[in-house]
This record gives structure tokens, sequence and C-alpha cells, in this order.
């Protein structure tokens, strides 16, 4: 759920992940500190091209830590597996934020939204709409204009506050 949160992937894409996709990035803070990130390449169906993608910190964790304890096991490349051990499908991933949200007791929040609510904090930080479109993987950046002023697309920014801080205090 974190990775849907932080990176503006594609729910296909996350599907797509296998266990060596995301490297550990050690970048130095302005105050000196050390931030981990994940830095993963991911294909883009469209274009059968590759993509980058970054992840934050609580990402990396919540990933090393479902590895250790979750898969230390099974040898499936997958980076996320159903019950049985096969790859997740956007099925799955979909019934999963549908759950997620429910148990937190918050409305239900569509997996693109994920992606709009990313691409709108994107401009918000003045990204350009170039740059939105690489980060995003698309090859127009006009696709990404669509994102920015539709506001129905995104849910109240306290939704994800609170879906936060459920996943977190899991």
């Amino acid at each position: 759920m974190l990775i849907l949160i932080e990176s503006g992937l594609r729910v296909g894409e996350i599907t797509r992940l296998d266990r060596s996709t995301i490297q550990v990035v050690i970048n130095t803070s302005a105050d000196g500190s050390e931030v981990s990130l994940g830095k993963g390449e991911v294909v883009v169906s469209k274009q059968a091209s590759f993509r980058s993608f970054w992840i934050g910190s609580d990402s990396v964790t919540a990933v090393a830590e479902y590895l250790a304890k979750d898969r230390a096991e099974d040898a499936e490349p997958a980076l996320f597996v159903t019950k049985r051990g096969k790859r997740v499908t956007t099925k799955a991933v979909s019934s999963a934020v549908a759950r997620w949200c429910s148990i937190a007791g918050i409305e239900p929040i569509m997996c693109y939204q994920f992606r709009h609510t990313m691409a709108l904090q994107l401009a918000n930080a003045g990204v350009s709409c170039h740059e939105m479109a690489k980060l995003l993987g698309y090859s127009n950046p006009k696709c990404t204009i669509r994102f920015i002023g539709d506001s129905s697309v995104h849910p109240s920014p306290g939704i994800f506050r609170r879906l936060l801080g459920f996943l977190k205090g899991k």
C-alpha cells in the first residue's frame, strides 16, 4: 500500500515488480542525516520500455520487513504474491486497497487515485509537466495536465493521512 502512495506506479506496474526491482539508495539530507530511498525500474506495458521510480524510506522499510517475515522461505521472484505464493493480480491489489480502507474506516479509494494524487503533489512541488510525465511513465507531458485540473480524482489529503497513520500503526 505504501508503494502505491509513494511511487505513482500503475497497479499493473506494481504487479510486475520483482524482489530484485528495488535497490536501496542512501542519501544525505540537508541536516546531515542519512535517508534510505528505494529506486527501481519497471516495464511500461504500453511503451514496451522501462521507466525509473522512487519510493520513500517508509516503503523501503516495509518491503524489507515483508520479505524477511513473510517471504523468507519461498523462491518466487515476484515482489508481491497471493496467499498461494503466485504473483498478485491487479484485482488482488484493488481488493487489498478496498479491504484496508474498510479496516481503517475511511471512504474507498480507487487505485488510480494514488497515482493522480502523486501527480498533484508533484505539480504542487513545482515539478514541470515534462519531468512529471517522465516520473509517471508518460511519453506525452500533456497526459499529466488532466490529473492536475480534475479535483474529483483526488481524495482529500486527510484520507491519505488517516490511511498512512493506520498503516504505520499496524
